[in-house]
């Protein structure tokens, strides 16, 4: 459609692109959040520069090493899992890290385990609410990442024809399923719901976790799979938003057996 963004004699991938705009958003949307949050708590008018990077900054920076890290790595790995493995074990980590390409997904099953034990390390009871805004960082970021992909013209899903078919210039050399534009979608449709639900005064962090990997789920059953290896019938990427989600529905279940026992306290000590 429109792979890169010409400037001279540079090419910007557009995939690369929307990725780096999609943290860009992501970091003002978040720090508007989080200080909205840390001032409402507080009396005085201004927060004091150490609270607010101690409330607003920390968090962000957590989000993201986890992003530019285990969750990259993470995501390298299930998308080279979508393809034959090569022989040489050294040849496979190099491809997996070099030339896999990457699956969001990795970033967020990565958060999903991570964040709340970090969370309730630095913040304890504060841990909840600082989890629910990180959950806008997956959606906003993965709608980014999708119409980078459409633009660039990979991630491209099953033949098609109709209204609901494109065509790239590059690959491949038939109609085929926006499934990218499909998948970004589905990110609004959650974004939408999280703001309804925070508005609310609704945890959405294990919610998102567990509907976004549902979404995952769903869109890969339209991806071309050529080429792809399948496990009983599922790619990589499907067997890791399952997982995704057995993460995110083990969470919600502790996290409501805690908030019971907490209740129970309360009662006896009454």
């Amino acid at each position: 459609m429109y792979p890169f963004w010409i400037i001279g004699t540079t090419y910007i991938s557009m995939r690369k692109l929307l990725t780096a705009v999609g943290c860009v958003i992501n970091f003002i949307v978040l720090t508007i959040l989080l200080t909205k949050r840390l001032k409402k708590g507080m009396k005085e008018e201004k927060p004091a520069a150490g609270k607010w990077f101690f409330q607003v900054l920390l968090p962000l920076i957590t989000e993201l090493c986890i992003f530019i890290s285990v969750g990259h790595f993470l995501g390298n790995l299930i998308r080279a899992l979508t393809r034959p493995l090569k022989e040489n074990i050294a040849e496979e980590m190099q491809y997996v890290v070099d030339g896999a390409g990457v699956h969001f997904i990795g970033t967020v099953l990565a958060s999903a385990l991570l964040l709340p034990l970090i969370f309730q390390w630095i913040y304890r009871r504060e841990a909840d609410s600082k989890l629910d805004l990180m959950a806008f960082f997956f959606t906003i970021q993965h709608i980014c990442n999708r119409i980078g992909c459409f633009l660039e013209g990979c991630c491209y899903g099953i033949p098609a024809s109709g209204v609901l078919s494109v065509r790239f210039p590059e690959n491949p050399p038939y109609r085929v399923f926006p499934s990218q534009l499909f998948e970004a979608s589905l990110m609004l449709l959650l974004l939408i719901l999280q703001c309804i639900l925070y508005k609310k005064g609704k945890s959405i962090f294990r919610s998102t976790t567990l509907l976004f990997g549902a979404s995952i789920l769903l869109s890969e059953c339209f991806m071309d799979k050529r080429g792809v290896v399948m496990y009983a019938g599922l790619t990589a990427i499907q067997v890791a938003a399952i997982l995704l989600m057995i993460v995110s529905l083990t969470e919600i279940f502790a996290a409501r057996r805690r908030s019971a026992d907490g209740q129970t306290q309360k009662g006896r000590q009454k």
